[in-house]
């Protein structure tokens, strides 16, 4: 039904628990020690915060003195671009036309375009998961992300995406620790959290 309604194929849908989670499994999948992510100076703090927690190197792009995003500060990034469209705090939007120039002059890398705010003022840019296949969606409702089919390199990232989640899983049934978890506690297997312990 979700597919239908934004008009892509059903596999072009990916649906998590909230756009963090997109988010998070995006800069494990797309972003390594070679690999960095660009984001804007002023946006998201979750951008930088997933950054450190996995080690990526990455840059803060200022924003210009109107507080807008400017598209050419993208241009061959040679890294993963993340951009929140309409930008948070600040409201302010790119257009379709401006993320495609963004696409075009990043074509070997991931361009990850989050609009968990589109619904508040900017023009969503599914349509453009038809025409690139670099380029990842992340939107409501119920948080989904609209993925085109992707080229042959980058379905290898995909396929390390799938592959970590698959070795986190298997981290969680046996209820090992996580270093990221250690000063919360131990990290425990959701088999065992609905469980009253007296």
């Amino acid at each position: 039904k979700l597919a239908e309604t934004y008009s892509v194929g059903e596999e072009n849908v990916f649906i998590s628990n909230g756009s963090d989670d997109i988010l998070n499994f995006s800069f494990m999948a797309f972003c390594d020690k070679d690999k960095g992510a660009f984001f804007p100076e002023i946006s998201y703090g979750f951008y930088e915060v997933y950054a450190e927690l996995y080690g990526v190197n990455y840059k803060k792009v200022p924003l210009m003195e109107d507080f807008s995003v400017n598209p050419a500060d993208y241009y061959g990034a040679e890294n993963t671009v993340v951009i929140a469209n309409p930008n948070a705090p600040t409201g302010l939007a790119l257009t379709p036309a401006e993320v495609e120039e963004i696409l075009k002059a990043n074509p070997d890398d991931v361009v990850i375009i989050d609009e968990a705010y589109v619904d508040f003022g900017a023009e969503s840019c599914v349509s453009l998961t038809k025409k690139y296949n670099n380029l990842i969606v992340v939107m409501p409702p119920r948080r989904l992300a609209v993925i085109r089919q992707f080229s042959p390199r980058l379905r290898d990232s995909y396929t390390a995406h799938r592959a970590t989640w698959d070795a986190l899983r298997a981290k969680q049934t046996r209820g090992k620790t996580h270093h990221w978890a250690k000063p919360c506690g131990r990290f425990q297997p959701w088999p065992n959290v609905s469980k009253h312990h007296g």
